[in-house]
């Protein structure tokens, strides 16, 4: 089944839990179920925000976790770069010609310390930041801290 079938044939499984969710008919655990399925299908960053407030509560509390991160445990690390070049997207509505390349790699990492091709985690990261001097805003901000924190901090 391809990619786009398999996401629609997730979106409408997942459906009926959400519609419940939204009711305040989930229990406990079937909510908690329901955001980690959500952030390792990557839904919960794409669907309105507060599912994607909602999930990130969720990880900073240690009741769920980044795919591929130990369950339990409150979220230590960085997040995906892939997570963030999506809120990028949602957010920057023209993307700056330059940043584009970067910006599309970034959605194909997981972390800084990737190499992307010829090109590493890190040099990805400075050439995206040089070219998003246009992308303004208090998302903007918070995103391009973070993404330099992950820089600074040896996070390579």
């Amino acid at each position: 089944m391809g990619k786009n079938l398999t996401e629609l044939k997730f979106a409408t499984d997942i459906l009926p839990d959400l519609i419940r969710w939204e009711n305040s008919d989930l229990n406990q655990t079937e909510t908690v179920e329901l955001f980690q399925s959500l952030i390792d299908s990557g839904l919960a960053w794409e669907l309105q925000g507060h599912y994607g407030r909602t999930a990130k509560r969720f990880i900073d509390a240690g009741l769920c976790h980044f795919p591929g991160k130990t369950p339990g445990l409150k979220s230590a690390g960085p997040r995906p770069l892939s997570i963030i070049a999506r809120e990028i997207v949602a957010d920057w509505k023209k993307v700056y010609f330059g940043a584009v390349p970067y910006l599309r790699a970034m959605g194909e990492m997981g972390d800084i310390s990737e190499p992307y091709y010829q090109d590493s985690g890190p040099s990805v990261v400075r050439y995206f930041l040089s070219n998003a001097t246009t992308w303004r805003g208090s998302t903007a901000r918070r995103v391009k801290l973070e993404l330099k924190a992950m820089l600074k901090t040896g996070n390579v």
